[in-house]
């Protein structure tokens, strides 16, 4: 009866918090993500350092958005865990597309892919955007070069461009009507049914070269794994001064942007429900009753259609159980650590004691 009345009391909450609103600050409304950002081997630190910067910015501007950067490595992608804790993997600018392609391929290619089918969203900046489209093609040549298909309905075409480039808004994203950015050498893309545009070129600021061709191509796109989102991005958002873009795909890429996604909710459910199966036995019992009511609460909600409101209780649900995994993770690396380092010590302990018992002996014949 008590599980109930909580579940009422919450459900009465929610009710009486204002809808989803990213245009003004909201504490009461947060929406908490774990965003990881790709900072090892061929990564440009630039481009990383620049995502840092954007994030802290939207962090500062925005109440009723958090946004939790962790900065991850290779090692962490393959790791069974990865999939678990995050809700937009960031890939920034590289040293080049084909090195990237090299780095991802086989089981992390694989880990990407467990991400995205557990609700994940990726995106992909530059020349991470040609290393994670079908193919990549080179304007008025016949070369082609496979990329790691993840976007398989995108093909990127080389633009040998650098300088501003002026993107227009399409396809529903009415936050943003136009933006400058810069371009270094970054895809426009061809596209095939179910990827979107979200924004194509309109303008360049310099004459001359292939770009020209290109005006009205899709340099933001939209593409779907599993029903999981993937933004292909040509030019540098990370260079941008204004963190209104990124803020905008972050929430494009994780399902709640145009409006919330029912299928990357849904996804986003089973997996807050698995954390909790796996977690439930290191928690108290008021974080017990607390979550199970928030995921009783989330599954009336779905069930009823009202996804507005589930996706809130379900990121709460997330952060909460992720920042108990990550704590739980770190404990037991530093009890290991610990182990590892007593284990050390015990031939060396041996080894004093064998010294010292050879020295009284050899003391006490004198």
């Amino acid at each position: 009866m008590k599980k109930y009345a909580y579940i009422i009391i919450l459900y009465l909450y929610l009710m009486a918090s204002p809808p989803l609103s990213f245009s003004m600050n909201n504490p009461t409304n947060r929406i908490i993500l774990n965003i990881a950002i790709y900072g090892d081997k061929h990564s440009d630190k630039a481009s990383v350092l620049s995502l840092i910067e954007l994030i802290r910015r939207i962090n500062s501007s925005y109440e009723d958005l958090t946004l939790k950067y962790h900065i991850i490595t290779l090692d962490d992608i393959e790791k069974d865990s990865f999939p678990l804790l995050y809700d937009v993997l960031i890939i920034p600018e590289g040293e080049s597309a084909r090195e990237y392609i090299k780095l991802f391929r086989g089981n992390r290619l694989e880990s990407l892919k467990s991400f995205l089918a557990q609700g994940g969203g990726l995106i992909c900046i530059s020349s991470a955007a040609y290393a994670f489209a079908k193919e990549i093609h080179y304007y008025g040549s016949n070369e082609t070069y496979q990329g790691l298909s993840l976007a398989t309905h995108v093909i990127a075409i080389c633009t040998n461009y650098m300088g501003n480039v002026t993107l227009v808004a399409e396809n529903n994203t009415n936050l943003i009507s136009n933006i400058t950015l810069s371009e270094t050498n970054g895809p426009v893309m061809r596209i095939s049914y179910p990827a979107i545009s979200l924004f194509k070129l309109y303008d360049v600021q310099k004459a001359g070269g292939v770009i020209v061709h290109m005006l009205s191509y899709p340099m933001i796109v939209l593409d779907f794994y599993d029903d999981s989102r993937i933004i292909l991005v040509g030019p540098r958002i990370d260079l941008s001064n204004d963190p209104e873009l990124l803020m905008f795909l972050i929430l494009y890429a994780v399902g709640i942007l145009p409006v919330p996604n029912p299928m990357i909710i849904e996804k986003k459910l089973s997996l807050a429900k698995k954390l909790f199966e796996n977690y439930k036995d290191r928690i108290t019992h008021l974080e017990y009753r607390r979550i199970y009511a928030k995921l009783e609460l989330a599954d009336n909600l779905t069930s009823f259609n009202d996804y507005t409101s589930a996706i809130r209780i379900i990121l709460s649900v997330l952060a909460e159980l992720r920042e108990k995994m990550l704590s739980i993770t770190s404990k037991e690396q530093e009890y290991r650590f610990i182990a590892t380092m007593i284990l050390s010590l015990v031939p060396l302990a041996l080894l004093c004691t064998v010294m010292v018992s050879y020295s009284v002996r050899k003391y006490r014949k004198y």
